[in-house]
């Protein structure tokens, strides 16, 4: 379907639609990606949502609880990818064929799926901070002798990484594409009804 047959309203929708999945999911996709927690000390090294490198005294260690944390996090990744991919293709076909029925639709769904996924990486933040929060530790003991110190673990935070997956943020930005989502797809439904197209056939028109 060309630009030119829709109305100002729905060609508004769609390149806002476009650009509000391209912010989430390049948001989502970097928060996964980045590094939230970096330790030092008898515990050292870097943790992620979907990956993670941990030292204990220079000896690399695994986790099975982050080893399962990134398999849980595997559908928001594919989401965020899948979220850029779509955008930028509505994007880019958009400016040399118009406004594409099937490209509205994949939108849609790919807002739809982001309503059910959004509360996994925001909770999968939660029960890693309670994780590396266990690796901080001071290995100091008290002996006949006296203070025996082994060496502490101190954790740094990457607030911005942690920003980009914390409900604050993952919770209206879902809200607001969905609802653009829907509004745009409405629009698109009474321009096709009004064209005498059937709205199951949309992407089958586009």
């Amino acid at each position: 379907m060309r630009s030119r047959e829709l109305s100002s309203g729905a060609r508004a929708t769609y390149a806002a639609l476009a650009l509000l999945e391209l912010l989430y999911g390049s948001l989502t996709l970097v928060g996964l990606l980045s590094p939230v927690y970096r330790l030092s000390g008898v515990v050292e090294g870097d943790v992620a949502l979907s990956w993670y490198r941990l030292k204990f005294y220079g000896r690399p260690i695994s986790e099975p609880f982050l080893d399962a944390v990134r398999l849980l996090a595997l559908p928001a990744y594919a989401l965020s990818v899948l979220a850029v991919v779509v955008s930028l293709a509505s994007l880019t076909i958009a400016r040399s064929r118009g406004v594409r029925a099937a490209l509205s639709e994949a939108m849609l769904g790919v807002s739809l799926s982001a309503v059910m996924v959004v509360p996994l990486p925001i909770q999968l933040q939660r029960m890693v901070s309670e994780e590396v929060r266990g690796l901080r530790a001071n290995f100091v003991f008290r002996t006949s002798a006296g203070l025996v110190n082994f060496g502490t673990t101190t954790v740094r935070v990457n607030d911005a990484a942690r920003l980009m997956l914390s409900p604050h943020l993952q919770l209206p930005l879902v809200a607001a594409t969905t609802a653009l989502a829907l509004a745009h797809y409405w629009l698109l439904l009474r321009t096709l009804r009004d064209s005498g197209t059937q709205p199951g056939l949309a992407g089958r028109r586009a």
